[in-house]
């Protein structure tokens, strides 16, 4: 298919079905410089104030491929983020965070506000990952940016996976081995 009418069709279909819109009274999907699409704050959040419930379809670990934003809650569950979780973008600097509630037999994902959030804000949370091959370079323009979205404790890993993938690349070393990551769940 074309690249211009690829495009157009995904206009209409996300004018149609609302696949990259949300909006409601608090937060808001819109189109991000160089990422895509992101989340963002309608009014403003207070500190420690859940922002949204994040939904999305639940798979046992075992038996999940998923993609890179699937979310490991622990215990052999993940969730799939639906719209508009799915949209928040990573930061080495967030203004949210992810926090895993035990609601009776419920198991409960909220994206938190870990700071005052003014309206217009993008809602941004920290991924976390594990080091690994599959990990992205990190452009989230923050002060402190680790440069990888990886945790902080795996830095050093991700560097040297880096220079491991670069040196097997140069025909020095063996294949770096694949991995897979998600995102860390803070759980209350």
């Amino acid at each position: 298919m074309e690249k211009n009418r690829r495009k157009k069709l995904q206009a209409e279909l996300d004018q149609c079905h609302g696949y990259r819109g949300y909006e409601d009274d608090d937060i808001e999907v819109r189109p991000v410089k160089d990422c895509g699409f992101g989340l963002f704050a309608k009014r403003q959040f207070r500190p420690g104030e859940i922002i949204l419930e994040v939904t999305g379809q639940w798979h046992r670990e075992s038996e999940y491929a998923g993609s890179h934003y699937v979310m490991d809650l622990g215990g052999g569950k993940m969730l799939e983020p639906g719209i508009p979780a799915c949209f928040a973008n990573h930061s080495c600097n967030p203004n949210c965070e992810l926090t895993q509630l035990e609601v009776g037999k419920e198991t409960v994902l909220v994206m938190v506000a870990l700071c005052n959030i003014e309206p217009d804000t993008e809602l941004v949370y920290d991924y976390q990952w594990d080091a690994g091959d599959h990990v992205l370079a990190c452009h989230c323009g923050a002060a402190d940016c680790r440069g990888w979205i990886v945790e902080a404790g795996q830095l050093e890993k991700q560097k040297k996976l880096i220079r491991k993938a670069s040196a097997a690349q140069n025909g020095k070393n063996g294949k770096a081995k694949d991995r897979t990551s998600k995102p860390k769940i803070k759980k209350s």
